[in-house]
């Protein structure tokens, strides 16, 4: 037996949207139900069911549309490891190999017609993780956590979809076992630039390590795209919008915070994000310079206290919490 072997089989027939459509809505099945699961490990896999009825292990070679190909390609490159020699394998079904997942969702995103399932689906993954708010539980195998490609691909098509990304980095993450990881968000800056929906992605993003990575880099000095808040100072129209989003995000869906950590008085939401707005700064050597910058309306302190406080004075709940809802609930 494989060491991370899976017990549920999705099957699905090659080339056959319908059947890749009822896959879909299975795996939404188990998300909700919380059988996707055996304690920390991923127990799906997802096959091909060939003319005779036997099921094999999928393969990159499945995935016909050129552009897709690419697509998945460039995300098995991401990650803990580039694993993208993958696409010249035959994965035979005793493989320690766990990407299924991967190749089940870029087979599924060359259907148009499938885009309702497949949104639907990436939103339970996402839901999944924001109740869960801990990577701990979330492996497919010893390097790789589930959904995170599927969530990228999907983004590469639509990037309007890039937000679904964001909100899947949970505050409470793993970094340490999960190098790499930083390289899925920070592309699509460095594809898009800051556009409203990439600062949209940034406002939803939970974790503030994830956050800053979206422009600084992650194992040398500098920066790989610039600072979400120089180019908010710069564009003051789109600083005004980043606001708005950010007031619309928190009113309606909270941040997740660790468990340790008290709602009631130890929670500044809005200082935490505005925090990850910049990098570290030359000739800024203090919390107190950093707070005291000039934004555009004043100073970056000024501007995070006077946010929150609007936000806390319209808010119907917290806007903050230790985990999110249940997938079943949704």
């Amino acid at each position: 037996m494989r060491d991370f072997e899976k017990d549920i089989k999705l099957a699905i027939a090659i080339n056959q949207p319908e059947s890749i459509r009822t896959a879909l809505q299975q795996y939404q099945h188990h998300l909700r139900a919380g059988t996707a699961f055996v304690g920390q490990w991923f127990d799906i896999e997802f096959v091909a069911t060939e003319a005779d009825g036997s099921q094999r292990p999928l393969q990159f070679s499945d995935i016909t549309d050129g552009n897709m190909q690419n697509i998945a390609e460039l995300a098995l490159s991401k990650g803990s490891d580039d694993i993208s020699y993958l696409k010249d394998k035959l994965i035979k079904p005793d493989d320690e190999i766990y990407i299924s997942e991967i190749l089940f969702f870029a087979l599924a995103l060359q259907y148009p017609q499938l885009k309702d399932d497949i949104v639907a689906t990436a939103e339970l993954i996402v839901a999944y993780a924001r109740y869960c708010n801990n990577t701990d539980v979330m492996w497919v195998d010893s390097m790789r956590l589930f959904g995170t490609e599927a969530l990228f691909m999907l983004a590469c098509v639509d990037v309007q979809y890039v937000t679904l990304l964001a909100k899947f980095y949970i505050h409470y993450w793993d970094e340490e076992h999960t190098h790499g990881y930083e390289e899925f968000l920070s592309y699509f800056v460095q594809q898009h630039g800051w556009s409203r929906q990439l600062i949209n992605a940034f406002v939803h993003c939970d974790n503030s390590y994830y956050r800053i990575h979206m422009f600084v880099h992650p194992w040398q000095n500098g920066c790989l795209n610039q600072p979400i808040g120089e180019y908010l100072r710069e564009h003051p129209a789109e600083y005004r919008w980043f606001k708005h989003a950010l007031r619309q995000r928190l009113l309606t869906t909270p941040v997740t915070i660790a468990e340790n950590v008290d709602l009631e008085t130890e929670v500044k939401v809005v200082r935490e994000i505005f925090t990850t707005l910049f990098s570290a700064q030359e000739g800024i050597d203090s919390e107190q310079a950093f707070w005291q910058q000039p934004m555009v309306d004043g100073t970056l302190g000024d501007e995070a206290d006077a946010l929150e406080a609007e936000i806390l004075a319209q808010a119907q709940r917290p806007i903050a919490w230790h985990h999110a809802e249940a997938p079943a609930q949704l």
